[in-house]
């Protein structure tokens, strides 16, 4: 089979920008447009170097994470690089899966799975992998009804889990804000009691009910994740137990 420069250029480059805006969509992660142009141009490129050249294998990685870094930034690269690389796998077993279940097939080429080889056909389950899987995932987060969170602030931390609930729109220096209940935030507090922590605090966050407005003490924590995904949350503290098997609720986690 005769390999075009143009056509492996454009086939790496289209697949690297659905790559990054499928990942974008399941992290909740606001796409670069430009960065994710030049990190497209430099996957084509690398992709001809590398059948052209002959380069190995192992240079991919390296590669990725050159691509990762115009992309996203040198912020947390490491982390991007692994999540971007176990959603190109999952997208290829899904295209693979669903290319030898048709009786297509895949070309292994120097190190390539030439899944375009039965194109069109080829092509268009390998496009429409990327839908399929974020699908999956965004239905398995609406049957997912609780996030669970972990907070360190001030030399301490806490362990708990939060609702999700996507009423909850609010912000605090443009972060999402956690609500939590006094009694799962108190370790977090050099103070005896609600009261004593809200006189002493700051900084405050104004929410809106059908009784009017109110304020709630607010903090940002040295660090948060949820489910184990590091986020840059604010947490508001109520005094109030929630009813329920939860400390916190939590609603849109992108910024």
């Amino acid at each position: 089979m005769t390999i075009y420069a143009d056509e492996l250029f454009a086939a790496n480059a289209l697949s690297l920008l659905m790559l990054m805006y499928s990942y974008c969509i399941l992290n909740r992660i606001k796409p670069r447009h430009f960065r994710f142009i030049g990190g497209a141009a430099v996957c084509g490129v690398y992709a001809v170097a590398e059948v052209w050249l002959r380069l190995p294998y192992i240079l991919r990685a390296a590669a990725l994470s050159g691509i990762v870094y115009i992309c996203f930034g040198r912020r947390n690269i490491l982390r991007h690089t692994s999540h971007i690389l176990l959603l190109s796998f999952a997208a290829m077993g899904i295209t693979l899966a669903a290319a030898s279940a048709l009786g297509l097939g895949a070309e292994l080429i120097k190190g390539y799975a030439v899944i375009f080889s039965a194109e069109p056909v080829g092509a268009l389950i390998y496009i429409l992998s990327y839908p399929v899987y974020i699908l999956a995932q965004k239905l398995r987060r609406i049957q997912k009804k609780y996030v669970h969170i972990t907070i360190f602030h001030n030399g301490s931390s806490i362990k708990l889990r939060a609702l999700y609930d996507s009423g909850n729109l609010l912000k605090y220096h443009g972060k999402p804000v956690l609500l939590l209940s006094w009694d799962a935030a108190s370790p977090l507090f050099e103070c005896g009691s609600y009261v004593e922590m809200r006189d002493m605090s700051d900084q405050f966050v104004l929410y809106e009910t059908i009784s009017g407005l109110g304020t709630l003490p607010v903090v940002e924590p040295d660090k948060c994740f949820a489910d184990g995904v590091p986020r840059d949350l604010a947490a508001a503290v109520v005094e109030r137990k929630f009813k329920g098997k939860y400390c916190g609720v939590i609603g849109d986690m992108s910024v």
